[in-house]
C-alpha cells in the first residue's frame, strides 16, 4: 500500500505548499511507500516552474490531480500543459492523472471555494478532460 501527501496552496494549507517542502518531508519520512501527491491547480499558484517542481518530486511523485488554472476542464485555462507533460515524461511518471473539479451543489464545492460551473455537466467535463489529457500526456 502506498500513502501520498498532497501539496496544497497557501490558502488551503500552511505546512506543504511546494514540491521542495514535500521532498523535505519525504527525506524525513524515508519510507518507499510514502510519496508526493502533486496537483496542477495548486502548483500553478505556488511553483515558479511546474516542470521543475515535477522533476524535483521525481520518483517520489505517486499521484497527480489534473485541473486547469481555474479548477476546470484540463486544457480550458492557461496552464502550461506541454511543460507538465514533458516533466512527467522525464521522470517516467507511471501514476494516475486524475481530473479534480467541483460543481456547485456538491458537498466539497464550498471547501474548494467553487461557486460556478466549469462545464455543462460533470460527464462533459470528464469526457473533454480525459480526451485532452490522453492526447497531451501520452506524447
Amino acid at each position: 500500500m502506498r500513502f501520498c501527501v498532497e501539496v496544497l496552496n497557501r490558502y488551503k494549507d500552511n505546512i506543504l505548499n511546494t514540491a521542495a517542502q514535500a521532498c523535505e518531508l519525504m527525506d524525513l519520512t524515508d519510507h518507499p511507500a510514502v510519496g508526493i501527491h502533486l496537483d496542477t491547480f495548486h502548483m500553478n499558484i505556488e511553483e515558479g516552474s511546474m516542470g521543475d517542481a515535477i522533476r524535483l518530486a521525481g520518483n517520489r511523485s505517486f499521484h497527480l490531480h489534473s485541473s486547469d488554472t481555474h479548477r476546470g476542464t484540463p486544457g480550458s485555462g492557461h496552464l502550461p500543459w506541454a511543460e507538465v507533460a514533458e516533466a512527467l515524461q522525464q521522470i517516467n511518471y507511471s501514476g494516475f492523472a486524475v481530473i479534480e473539479s467541483f460543481n456547485p451543489g456538491g458537498r466539497l464545492a464550498p471547501l474548494a471555494c467553487s461557486w460556478r460551473y466549469y462545464a455543462e455537466s460533470q460527464d462533459i467535463l470528464a469526457q473533454e478532460g480525459l480526451a485532452f489529457l490522453w492526447e497531451t500526456l501520452r506524447k
